[in-house]
């Protein structure tokens, strides 16, 4: 999929052109609800602290976690502004949708870029989660009875729609693409607090579950497939906000030399 979308810049500069007359998008921020919890989970420098805001800071400290040691070499650092990823939550989210789904685009990527904020997640993460989970198809059913988006069992969605006060109508609760979001960034928000914070554990249970996670650290066996798995989506995902950003600029630049003919 990532291969398909790969935009020739010929094109881009032209779509760039013919959408210069519209408006902006409006910012998603004033219409998220700000209720914020700021538990960083990791450091941030004090000159990076007064320049970003508290959802900057706080999708920064979980990036972050997930990239660990890699972070500082890592694409994923130079992806900081919220508005563009903002609008790249809702590009992709609309690319990757199809059929009768695609109409939801705009409620599901409000979904993912409220719950991201609401649980402290980076949305590019749980973009990363869906598309490696589902391909972004909300019926699906996995082979071992997991529902919809993010490819949740049905008994985990119960156990965590009773522990946040969620409304459960059974199974089909997961096929409806907002709950499945709901539930599925609650659970990560259980598993961070279960495995302290520690990225490949969390990713490790969500994929097996908590219990046998512990049970292989026990014999001394650490996770590793799914959250690889994650990770590859999730660093991709960056690469290509970033390429996006790099052929926005160049069609800018472009723009600017034919203004000064």
């Amino acid at each position: 999929m990532f291969k398909i979308i790969r935009f020739n810049l010929i094109f881009l500069i032209i779509l760039f052109l013919s959408k210069t007359a519209q408006s902006a998008s409006s910012e998603l921020n004033s219409k998220l609800n700000s209720e914020l919890n700021s538990k960083l989970s990791s450091e941030v420098s004090p000159e990076l602290d007064s320049e970003l805001s508290m959802e900057e800071l706080i999708q920064l400290s979980h990036a972050k976690e997930l990239m660990g040691k890699y972070y500082e070499k890592s694409i994923v650092k130079n992806a900081l502004s919220l508005e563009a990823k903002n609008k790249f939550v809702h590009e992709w989210t609309e690319l990757s949708l199809k059929g009768k789904w695609k109409k939801q685009a705009k409620k599901i990527s409000k979904a993912i870029l409220y719950m991201s904020k609401k649980y402290e997640l980076d949305p590019l993460f749980l973009l990363a989660v869906i598309q490696g989970e589902s391909g972004f198809n909300p019926s699906i059913v996995g082979k071992f009875g997991e529902h919809g988006l993010m490819q949740i069992k049905p008994s985990t969605g119960r156990w965590i729609a009773g522990k946040e006060g969620f409304t459960w109508r059974g199974k089909n609760t997961l096929f409806d693409p907002l709950m499945n979001i709901k539930i599925g960034a609650a659970y990560f928000y259980y598993l961070r607090e279960q495995f302290n914070s520690h990225s490949r554990l969390y990713l490790a249970a969500y994929n097996m579950g908590a219990t046998n996670v512990k049970k292989a650290l026990g014999k001394k066996v650490w996770p590793k497939e799914y959250p690889i798995h994650v990770m590859h989506y999730y660093i991709q995902l960056y690469q290509e906000l970033s390429a996006r950003a790099e052929l926005k600029e160049m069609a800018q630049t472009v723009l600017a030399r034919l203004e000064k003919r």
